[in-house]
């Protein structure tokens, strides 16, 4: 190992060393300005192998374009004596690798595991991006549960069999497609589809699809065996993870599925973008909710309060103030010959009607007894010369005046009414 923790190298101050690969190491670094952790991965004597360094910077720069939470980042990369450095985010945690050989993963975990994987994959090839190094040893898990995938080929050279080498790049060629074992350059992401398959097979099951006592064995098993159904190796998984990993560990890469997306799909049918569908049924609860108590306050607005208090009857109006007594029209003005208006007469307030009695019974009818009219003598009239004569009574004597129908007359206030009010109400005045 060329480097030691402690050393400086560029802008960057090593505080550890991470692991080893087939090609170089990883460290753990700190830049000199930003005080900000970060991880170099060294590539060692790469300046002269100019085919090696022309495609790791290839891989880096198609690894740089990618943004997705579960992709490691590529910052930055630069030479630094005869070795191509690559600065990436540093991922706090441990491979997939390390989990699994620890016991068997919960099946809900090893799920969730399963979904953020394919979706990095998505992304990746959605980008143009083909990894082409699947493996349990190039996934991250981090202490939250998060994956992150890491080395987009970039380790990765012709003639490389990846089972007895140490570190990160151990064990690959478990989980190689049937065509990468022919041919590594005309690969396309369906055999990224093929060396999940394998990873996940492992990851439910605890144990990988095929077997061999050599490499050779291996690549023979990848590309003729069918493997075991994972049910039949572990009984508590669903039928529907059987027919999803069957299909991916295809030979044939068009019987695989057509892209990453569709092996989602399949893996997990009840959760295709299952935070939509949870926030979108928590929305339909919430809106019922504020319905209903708006509802209510609507209810308790534009009720009586004999409805608000559960009484059936309606409300009684009790005013607030009496009505005005009704104006009588002009005619009740008219007199009559006796001198008394009778709609102008007080008027007595109504009786509650007496309560009627039961009707008497009629008396038998007697016999009338003829009884002699007596006459009684007419005074004669006086003489007409006595008394003087009538007067005539008009229409229009019956009338009543103007005066009478016209409104009472308001006195007029006298003058500086306004001014001693003022004076008086004025709230604006110093108080000396």
């Amino acid at each position: 190992m060329r480097y030691q923790a402690g050393q400086q190298i560029g802008e960057y101050r090593i505080l550890s060393h991470l692991g080893s690969g087939a090609s170089g190491d990883v460290f753990r670094v700190e830049h000199r300005i930003t005080r900000r952790t970060e991880a170099i991965k060294v590539f060692y004597g790469t300046i002269v192998d100019e085919e090696r360094a022309q495609r790791i910077v290839r891989e880096a720069m198609l690894q740089a374009k990618l943004n997705h939470p579960g992709i490691a980042a590529v910052h930055t990369a630069f030479w630094h004596q005869d070795d191509l450095l690559l600065v990436m985010e540093f991922i706090e945690g441990e491979s997939l690798r390390q989990t699994m050989d620890r016991g068997r993963v919960e099946y809900f975990t090893a799920l969730s595991y399963a979904g953020q994987i394919l979706r990095a994959l998505i992304h990746a090839h959605q980008n143009g991006v083909v990894h082409r190094d699947i493996s349990p040893a190039n996934i991250l898990v981090t202490p939250k549960g998060r994956i992150k995938l890491t080395d987009f080929g970039l380790a990765k050279k012709p003639g490389d069999r990846r089972i007895t080498q140490s570190g990160i790049m151990m064990g690959s060629i478990h989980y190689t497609a049937p065509e990468q074992i022919k041919s590594s350059a005309d690969v396309d992401f369906r055999a990224d589809i093929y060396s999940t398959a394998a990873v996940l097979y492992e990851l439910f099951t605890t144990e990988r699809p095929f077997e061999g006592d050599s490499p050779f064995d291996l690549m023979l098993a990848h590309a003729e065996t069918r493997p075991i159904p994972p049910s039949h190796r572990r009984a508590d998984l669903p039928p529907h993870l059987d027919a999803a990993l069957l299909r991916a560990l295809e030979k044939d890469p068009a019987r695989r599925f057509a892209s990453a997306a569709e092996f989602l799909v399949a893996l997990v049918p009840d959760s295709a973008q299952p935070e939509r569908r949870w926030w979108a049924s928590a929305n339909v609860w919430t809106a019922a909710a504020f319905s209903l108590v708006a509802a209510l306050f609507v209810a308790l607005a534009m009720g009586s309060p004999e409805l608000r208090q559960g009484n059936k009857e309606p409300a009684t109006i009790i005013p607030l103030r009496p009505p005005p007594p009704p104006v009588p029209p002009p005619e009740a003005f008219e007199k009559s010959k006796t001198g008394v208006n009778p709609d102008l007469a007080p008027q007595s307030p109504p009786k509650d009607p007496e309560p009627t009695p039961p009707p008497m019974p009629k008396p038998k009818p007697r016999s009338a007894k003829p009884v002699a009219a007596k006459m009684v003598p007419r005074r004669p009239p006086p003489a007409t010369s006595d008394l003087p004569p009538a007067p005539r009574i008009s229409t229009s004597s019956l009338t009543p005046p103007a005066a009478v129908l016209a409104p009472p007359a308001v006195p007029k206030r006298p003058p500086g009414f306004w001014i001693n009010l003022g004076r008086k109400v004025n709230i604006f005045r110093r108080h000396q």
